[in-house]
C-alpha cells in the first residue's frame, strides 16, 4: 500500500518519526475539520504533506481511523470535538513523546503512576475528597470554537500555594473516556483562582491566550528548516461546578513535574541561571511568523514544554499582562539572535553599537508586569512593579530540567540561511540603517505607511530616553535618537516630525530632552516626509521653512499649499487653528511673490473660510477681523 518511508538506500531524506496513536489521531481529527469531505487516501496524503518527518502508512492511518469510527461515522462536529479531546487527554506532549528514548520514559512514568508507587499527591488526602460533578470548557485556537462537557473531579478545600495573584489547589480528574472509576490513578491537575473577586471572563481570556500561544508552538515546530527541538505548551481549560453556592470557576491544567524555570518574562528579562537558545529563538520565531503582530512571552516551565505564556499584540488583545508594542521593546531590547534564530531565518532586530557593546542584557525583573505599569512621564526601571502572573510556588512541570546549553541546541547553526524564511508573513522590508548619514541616504526608500517594526523602534527611544536600560536610570539620549532615526526610515510620521523639530534646534513635545546639532536642510528634509504622510504639525513647520527658505529653497507657493493642506485636517491639542492657517494662506495671495501669482480672489476666498471657522470656533475677534479683510480684497 501507499507509505511515507523513504525509499530504501536513499540518503537524502531526513530521518522519520513514529507518531504515537493520540497525535495520530489529532492531526487526522483536524484535517478531517478542516476537509470534511477527504477520505482515507485524501487524509493520508494530506498527512504526508503536513508532516513530512513522520513515519506513517496508509494501513496505520486506516486502522486509527476505524477504530476511531471516523470511517463509519463522518465528519459529525460534535464527534470530532470528543475525539480531538481524546487525543489531547491521551497524549503528554505531540512533539516531545516522540523518539524511543521518551517513549519509553513515558510508558515507565505510567507504570509507576498506575501502581500508585510515585503519585505526588498520594499523601495529601486528596483521595478521601468528595466527588463533584464539574463542566469543563475547552477552546481551540485554531477554529476559534470552544466544545463544553461535563467531568467528574476531586478538588482540595484549601489551596497549598499561591502567588501574587493566583491561588492553586491540588485537583484529580477522571477520564471520561475510561470506564473505571479508580481515583488512584485519575490525572493530577493543578486548579487556579484569583485572590481577588474577578469577573468569569477573565478565566476565559487567559485560557484562550494559552491555547493561542500553544497554536504558535505548534507553527514553530513545523518550521521549515526544521527546529533542533520541538516545544510545546501544555493543555488548559475552564472548570466551573454547577451544584456549588455561586458556581465559582477554576483554570485547570495537568500537574507537570520537574525543575521549573522562567526564560523570560513579558518585561524584557532574561534568565541567566540557564543558557538555552529555543526558548528565545520560539519568542522570536512567534513574532516574525505572525508578521509582527503578536509576540509570546513569559516563556517557562520546565525543559521544552511550558506554561502560563502571556502574549503582546499590536492591538492589546490579551488583557493587562499584553503590553503591546512596548511590550514587544523590551523582549527585543534584551533579546540577541542565537544560531537557532539564524537557522530558522529570523530577521535581527536592528540595535545601535552601543546597546550591542554596553546595554546589559538580564535587565527588569523576572515578575510579569502590567499595562498600567509603563507610564513614559515618570518611568524607571524602578517603576516595574511586580504583578506576578505566575506562581513560582505551583508545584512545577515535567520531563528533563536543562541547566546548560545541550549539544542540540546549536545543530544546524552552521547550515545557510533558508531560502523559504519563515518571517515570509512580514511584509516589512526596510533599508539597513547603522548612523544618521545612512538615514538620509536612503530616504527614497522608506515607506508610504509605517509598520510595527516602527512603533517598536519609537517606544525604544521612548525607554532610553528616561534611562529604562541603565543601572542608574541615566537617559542614553545617543541611542534614543538612533531609535528615533531607525522609525523615521520605517516611514513612522511622528518619529520624522519629532526629528524635524529637534534638527530645528527646538525640543520636541513628543520626545523631552532629546536635542542634536540643529541642521536645517534635514530638518526640511523630515518634516517633508511627514507632511506627506498626512501629518499635519509637520506640514505646517516646512511651511513656515518654505516660507523663509530654511532648509529649502524659498517658495510661497509651496508655503500656500501645505498651510492650506494643514487646515483641512482636524488639529491636534495645542496645535495651530485651522482659521489662523487659512488666513495666513490668504494673506500669501493677497501680495503674491515671484513664484506665487497675486490672486485676489483667492484670497477672498480663503478669508471667508477662515472668518467661517472662527465663528464656529467661538473666536469672534478672528472671525470679524478675517471677514474685514475678504471685503478689503
Amino acid at each position: 500500500g501507499l507509505s511515507s518511508r523513504s525509499p530504501a538506500g536513499s540518503m537524502s531524506e531526513p530521518e522519520r518519526t513514529r507518531p504515537e496513536e493520540p497525535q495520530l489521531l489529532k492531526a487526522i481529527v483536524i484535517a478531517k475539520r478542516i476537509y470534511p469531505e477527504y477520505g482515507l487516501k485524501r487524509v493520508f496524503e494530506h498527512l504526508t504533506l503536513k508532516h513530512s518527518d513522520w513515519d506513517i502508512s496508509i494501513g496505520r492511518v486506516h486502522k486509527v481511523m476505524q477504530r476511531s469510527g471516523l470511517l463509519q461515522n463522518g465528519s459529525n462536529e460534535n464527534g470530532l470535538h470528543a475525539l480531538l479531546a481524546k487525543a489531547d487527554e491521551d497524549r503528554v506532549s505531540p512533539t516531545l513523546s516522540t523518539g524511543p528514548r521518551l517513549g519509553w520514559r513515558r510508558i515507565a512514568d505510567r507504570i509507576r503512576t498506575r501502581s500508585g508507587t510515585d503519585d505526588p499527591w498520594r499523601d495529601t488526602g486528596l483521595l478521601d475528597r468528595p466527588v463533584e460533578r464539574a463542566t469543563r470548557h475547552r477552546y481551540t485556537a485554531a477554529t476559534k470554537s470552544w466544545v463544553t462537557d461535563e467531568v467528574e473531579v476531586k478538588i482540595e478545600a484549601s489551596p497549598f500555594a499561591h502567588g501574587a495573584m493566583r491561588e492553586c489547589f491540588r485537583l484529580k480528574k477522571l477520564s471520561n473516556f475510561v470506564t473505571s472509576k479508580d481515583w488512584a490513578t485519575a490525572a493530577n491537575c493543578v486548579g487556579k483562582r484569583y485572590l481577588k473577586p474577578t469577573d468569569n471572563q477573565a478565566y476565559y481570556d487567559d485560557c484562550k491566550l494559552q491555547m493561542d500561544a500553544k497554536l504558535w508552538a505548534e507553527e514553530y515546530n513545523l518550521a521549515m528548516p526544521r527546529p533542533p527541538k520541538a516545544i510545546d505548551i501544555i493543555q488548559t481549560c475552564i472548570i466551573s461546578f454547577p451544584d456549588r453556592e455561586g458556581q465559582p470557576v477554576f483554570a485547570v491544567e495537568h500537574l507537570i513535574e520537574g525543575e521549573y524555570v522562567k526564560y523570560n518574562s513579558n518585561a524584557g528579562f532574561v534568565t541567566d541561571d540557564v543558557l538555552r537558545f529555543t526558548p528565545q529563538a520560539f519568542s522570536h520565531f512567534s513574532f516574525e511568523k505572525s508578521g509582527h503582530q503578536v509576540i509570546v512571552v513569559d516563556v517557562q516551565g520546565v525543559g521544552d514544554l511550558y506554561t502560563d505564556p502571556q502574549m503582546h499584540s499590536h492591538k492589546l488583545l490579551y488583557g493587562e499582562g499584553d503590553l503591546g508594542v512596548r511590550g514587544m521593546a523590551l523582549f527585543f531590547s534584551t533579546h540577541r539572535c542565537n544560531p537557532i534564530c539564524t537557522h530558522l531565518g529570523l530577521q535581527p532586530f536592528h540595535l545601535s553599537e552601543n546597546e550591542l557593546q554596553h546595554q546589559p542584557l538580564h535587565v527588569g525583573l523576572g515578575d510579569t508586569a502590567l499595562r498600567g505599569d509603563l507610564h513614559f512621564a515618570e518611568l524607571t526601571s524602578k517603576d516595574l512593579r511586580p504583578a506576578s502572573k505566575v506562581e513560582t510556588a505551583t508545584p512545577p512541570t515535567c520531563f528533563t530540567p536543562i541547566t546548560v546549553v545541550d549539544p542540540d541546541e546549536v545543530v544546524g547553526a552552521t547550515r545557510q540561511r533558508s531560502t523559504l524564511s519563515t518571517c515570509s508573513s512580514s511584509s516589512e522590508v526596510y533599508p539597513p540603517v547603522s548612523s544618521e548619514c545612512d538615514v538620509f541616504g536612503c530616504l527614497d526608500r522608506v515607506p508610504a505607511e509605517a509598520g510595527v517594526t516602527a512603533e517598536i523602534h519609537w517606544e525604544m527611544a521612548n525607554y532610553h530616553r528616561v534611562g529604562r536600560f541603565s543601572e542608574d536610570d541615566t537617559p542614553n539620549i545617543a541611542v534614543a535618537l538612533f531609535h528615533i532615526h531607525q522609525a523615521a526610515v520605517c516611514g513612522l510620521a511622528k518619529a520624522q516630525y519629532c526629528l524635524g523639530v529637534v534638527y530645528s534646534g527646538l525640543e520636541c513635545s513628543l520626545m523631552p530632552g532629546i536635542q542634536c546639532e540643529r541642521n536645517s536642510q534635514r530638518a526640511a528634509l523630515m518634516l517633508e516626509l511627514a507632511a506627506h504622510r498626512g501629518h499635519r504639525q509637520s506640514m505646517v513647520l516646512l511651511a513656515d521653512l518654505c516660507a523663509k527658505g530654511e532648509g529649502c529653497s524659498k517658495s510661497l507657493k509651496s508655503a500656500v499649499e501645505w498651510r492650506v493642506k494643514a487646515a483641512a485636517l482636524p488639529p491636534e491639542e495645542d496645535e495651530e487653528a485651522d482659521y489662523k492657517l487659512l488666513g495666513s494662506a490668504a494673506e500669501l495671495y493677497a501680495t503674491g511673490s515671484d513664484d506665487l501669482q497675486k490672486d485676489l480672489t483667492k484670497a477672498r476666498e480663503l478669508f471667508l473660510q477662515a472668518a467661517e471657522s472662527a465663528e464656529a470656533q467661538m473666536a469672534g475677534r478672528a472671525s470679524a477681523k478675517f471677514y474685514q479683510r475678504a471685503e478689503e480684497v
